[in-house]
This record gives C-alpha cells, sequence and structure tokens, in this order.
C-alpha cells in the first residue's frame, strides 16, 4: 500500500436497545459510502467498548474490552475484523514499515493468546507481535524499545542488553 494512501474506512458505532431493554453497542468498519460493512462484534465475539485506527492507512485496529474477570484490555484488530492479537494491556508501539506491534501484558491470565502464560497482578511483561499475530519476540520482563536508527529492537535493564536484528 502506497505511503500516502488513506483508506476510505470509517468506523461506525452504534447502540441498538434490545427486546429485554439492554443496550448493545456495535462498532462496524464502512468501507465503499457503506457498501461493505464488517461487524466487529460479530467477527470478534468481544464486546467491544471503544475502539479506532491504529495506523493512517486504516489497516489495524485497537479495540478496548472487558475481559471476564472485569479488567478492560486492548485487541488488535485488522482491516477484515479478524483478531490479530488479544489480552493486550497496551500497544507500546507500531512499526508501520515492518508491520510490528510493541505490544504489553499485565496482571491476567493470557492462556487465550500467547502460550499459557499466567501474570501474577503485578507482573509486566513486553513482547513483540507481527500482523498475523506470532510472537516475534517472546515475552520479556524486560522494556523493549525499537531504535529506527539501528533497525533493531532492544530490551533494556537486561545484563548484557539483549538485541534483535541488526546491529
Amino acid at each position: 500500500m502506497p505511503q500516502n494512501f488513506i483508506s476510505k474506512r470509517q468506523l461506525r458505532c452504534t447502540t441498538v436497545v434490545q427486546d429485554d431493554l439492554e443496550e448493545e453497542v456495535i462498532w462496524e468498519i464502512v468501507e465503499n459510502e457503506g457498501a461493505i460493512v464488517i461487524n466487529l462484534v460479530k467477527n470478534t465475539g468481544l464486546e467491544i467498548s471503544e475502539c479506532y485506527w491504529v495506523d493512517e492507512s486504516r489497516t489495524y485496529l485497537q479495540a478496548k474490552y472487558s475481559h471476564w474477570t472485569s479488567m478492560e484490555l486492548f485487541a488488535l484488530i485488522d482491516q477484515n475484523g479478524s483478531i490479530v492479537a488479544k489480552s493486550i494491556s497496551e500497544v507500546a508501539e507500531y512499526i508501520v514499515d515492518k508491520d510490528l506491534f510493541i505490544v504489553v501484558f499485565s496482571g491476567h491470565d493470557t492462556t487465550d493468546q500467547f502460550f499459557g502464560e499466567i501474570l501474577d497482578n503485578d507482573d509486566l511483561k513486553y513482547a513483540v507481535v507481527n500482523g498475523y499475530g506470532e510472537l516475534v519476540i517472546p515475552m520479556q520482563d524486560w522494556v523493549i524499545r525499537y531504535l529506527e536508527e539501528g533497525r533493531v529492537f532492544v530490551c533494556e535493564q537486561s545484563i548484557p542488553p539483549v538485541w534483535y536484528g541488526a546491529r
């Protein structure tokens, strides 16, 4: 996709009152002035409370939802309405040219996403995930940063520092 391309994809949020007077919030991706509509709630099975595009090309969404523990978490969703990754506490950075995300996990069960790790409430782990939801750099106790000038990922506070990529 060219760098100067801006998608005509839009997000639409609708609140529907059900027969039992419960409100349902429906998030949709709308394209071509309404010709293509993707219902994110049906596609993902998540009760999404907030949603916004991660990048200008509108390739990925970050959706906030409530976990069964009542903890608010985020999911990365692609432009087709499919979940890339979920159970995320924070999307720290999106590296557009690499199609990689630095994500943060904290204090909850991640067995539904990344290899069965269970985190204590005070745990904080960082990982790098690609656009397919695969772990590129596994969960680390250390802060992961991307250094643009060196095109490397660095896990800070580790001795010696852990470098991923060309130096």
